[in-house]
Parts: structure tokens; sequence; C-alpha cells
């Protein structure tokens, strides 16, 4: 096949795209996205025959999906092993509008302040989370010295405890099971800069407790 016939099934895949997703009623994020350097649309139908499109980004030690619903955007990140599963470690879910659902969301926001590292949970009430510090540095390996719990969602501690070391967030999720309180446990390894690119594609979001190109640049 040459150059020239890649180029045509290009420009006509992009087009059929671009009318589906503005034909389901959301133009506006459809436009935001198909400018950007996805890797490939998927196409999905609910139960109550729905399209839902889902772009496609890849990057490096970073996965991003997002899908886009009527009047309802989801990022996931995450990593896909071996045989393409996808393992979602955080997600954002925000309306057309830019506002964020916290009851549908589970992300933490990293940012520096001066000396400080401040971290604020993006999630629903029964959702808590722990920093954990590791003594080795931008590994998942490594021996335990610090677990700290945040204070109403919120976590500020001095920058001079991250560097040298490995961190994750631990989500906790407390939950009912036969009548007695359970926890839900789910460990995310992170560094500033995998932060960093968690944010490139959130143009849309208008929320202040996240930093993006809508309310203000990056």
């Amino acid at each position: 096949m040459t150059h020239k016939n890649l180029i045509f099934i290009g420009l006509i895949i992009y087009i059929s795209a671009s009318c589906n997703l503005k034909h389901e009623g959301i133009d506006r994020p459809a436009d935001f996205f198909l400018k950007l350097d996805y890797s490939k649309i998927d196409t999905t139908v609910t139960n109550n025959s729905d399209s839902i499109f889902v772009f496609n980004f890849d990057g490096y030690s970073l996965d991003e999906k997002v899908y886009l619903e009527k009047g309802k955007i989801k990022h996931v990140f995450g990593q896909f092993d071996d045989k393409g599963t996808f393992w979602l470690n955080e997600w954002i879910t925000y309306t057309n509008q830019g506002r964020i659902l916290d009851n549908e969301s589970q992300y933490v926001v990293v940012s520096s302040k001066h000396d400080s590292t401040e971290f604020d949970l993006i999630g629903e009430e029964e959702l808590n989370f722990k920093l954990r510090i590791y003594n080795i540095e931008d590994s998942i390996r490594g021996e335990l010295i610090k677990e700290i719990s945040p204070t109403y969602k919120n976590l500020t501690i001095a920058s001079t405890e991250l560097v040298g070391k490995s961190a994750s967030l631990m989500y906790l999720k407390e939950f009912e099971k036969d009548s007695a309180k359970e926890v839900r446990k789910l460990e995310v390894y992170f560094n500033r800069d995998y932060k960093r690119r968690s944010l490139k594609n959130l143009g849309l979001i208008k929320d202040n407790r996240i930093i993006t190109i809508a309310n203000k640049p990056l």
C-alpha cells in the first residue's frame, strides 16, 4: 500500500470519527481531543445502545484512555501488560462544562509550593489515601520507611522527604460486606514527571483544584 493511500484512509477514518462524535451530541469535547496526538479511537456500545468513543493515548510509562459519552468525559490513567490488559491506577470524570464529578473519580493532585509538596485527593466520600515512601528511588520495590495519612483528604510534607526516595499513593475505600466494614486498597507508584504528564490532556477541566489550560496556563 502506498504512502498516499495510507494518508487517504487516515483522512476517511478521521472524518468518519468526527461526524459520529458530533452526532452523539459531544462535539465540543470531540473537537478538543481530535486535535491531540491520540493513537486511535475505539467505539463501545452500552446496554442502552448508546455509543461511547474511546481515545487512546500512549506515552512513556503512562497510558491514558479518554471515554466520551453524552455529557460526560472520563480520563483513565494506568498501564498495559503483555496481554493488553489495562490496569486502572487513577481516573477523573467530569462534565462537558469542565466540572469534576468527585464521586466518579479517584485521583491525587500533586503540587509543589516553595519547599513543600502538597497532595489533594479528588474522590468520593468513602475514599481516602496514604502516602508511602520507600528507600529506593524510582522503583516499586524496596523497604517501606514511612507512611503518612492525610487530614481531610489533604496532605503537605517537606519536599526534602521525597528526595532520593520512591513514593506511592495507597487508595483506601471503605465498604460493607456481610454487615462488616472492610477497606479496599489500591497502591499507585508515581513521581513528579508521571503526575505532570497525566495533566497533559486535561485541557477541558475548569476545576481550580487542577491547573489546566482551561483555567490557567500549565
